[in-house]
């Protein structure tokens, strides 16, 4: 019986091949014809090639980004450009001398670290368990405490992957906004600074904040990079608007005052 199906499958194979064959053929020849005329192997196959093309687009999130970009500007000699411009009396408006050019050029790449890394459950955990985590706000820290002898010093990370770590910090970032935020019952949640560059922990702040929109500053027209920049902005506009603040919760001070003075020329 399976010499007759086997009769019968390289018969069909060589009738959609198209060929004929004079002498003897082999077993080995009758699979090979019959496995490279077979349609169901045909499909199998290509199903094969497809999901190696997925697979290698998947992986492609850990390869290395290059970005670039540019301006260039000029202005003719016949215009006023007002800015200002130091020594230059009044508010600096003056003839572009013959043309006033201007041209900016960045380049950026990016690797992402932990590519294929995965979170640590148990360092994880132990990192949690930090005291700084528990205090109540306004507090503030920094590489003082957070830094590389911190991490090294949780028993856990020895022996794990430095991708591993990589994401199980991130992932410890993404958990620890969670936590400082939800008692807010945030509607929205925008993102400044450096991590908003960082594409998987803000993937991670969405997971841990189902419903909320989770979006750059620049959403809202605030480059996110101008963090302490906008801070001292908004200080100065509160200064010369006179209007005291009220820091007696975050340095000690025993009742709101003007911060800064105004000094002229």
């Amino acid at each position: 019986m399976t010499r007759i199906r086997l009769t019968v499958v390289v018969l069909a194979a060589l009738a959609m091949a198209g060929s004929v064959f004079a002498g003897e053929l082999s077993l080995a020849d009758a699979i090979e014809i019959a496995f490279a005329n077979n349609p169901q192997v045909t499909a199998a196959q290509a199903e094969v090639e497809v999901t190696e093309h997925g697979v290698r687009a998947a992986g492609s999130a850990s390869w290395p980004t290059l970005a670039v970009n540019g301006s260039y500007g000029s202005f003719s000699g016949d215009v006023l450009y007002g800015r200002f411009i130091p020594g230059v009396p009044g508010d600096g408006a003056m003839p572009v001398d013959p043309y006033d050019r201007n041209a900016t050029a960045a380049v950026e790449l990016k690797q992402v670290l932990y590519a294929g890394g995965a979170i640590d459950a148990g360092l994880l955990k132990a990192m949690l368990a930090d005291g700084y985590f528990g205090k109540a706000p306004p507090k503030s820290t920094g590489t003082e405490h957070f830094n590389l002898a911190w991490i090294n010093a949780h028993a856990e990370v020895h022996g794990l992957d430095p991708a591993d770590v990589q994401c199980t910090l991130a992932e410890l970032t993404a958990v620890t906004v969670r936590d400082a935020i939800v008692p807010s019952d945030p509607g929205d949640v925008l993102v400044c600074g450096g991590g908003v560059h960082n594409d998987h922990l803000l993937s991670r702040i969405r997971a841990h904040l189902p419903g909320v929109p989770v979006r750059s500053t620049a959403r809202a027209g605030l480059e996110p990079d101008w963090v302490e920049a906008v801070l001292f902005a908004w200080l100065a506009r509160e200064r010369l608007a006179q209007r005291p603040q009220d820091t007696r919760g975050v340095t000690g001070a025993h009742n709101p005052v003007l911060l800064g003075t105004i000094e002229g020329p």
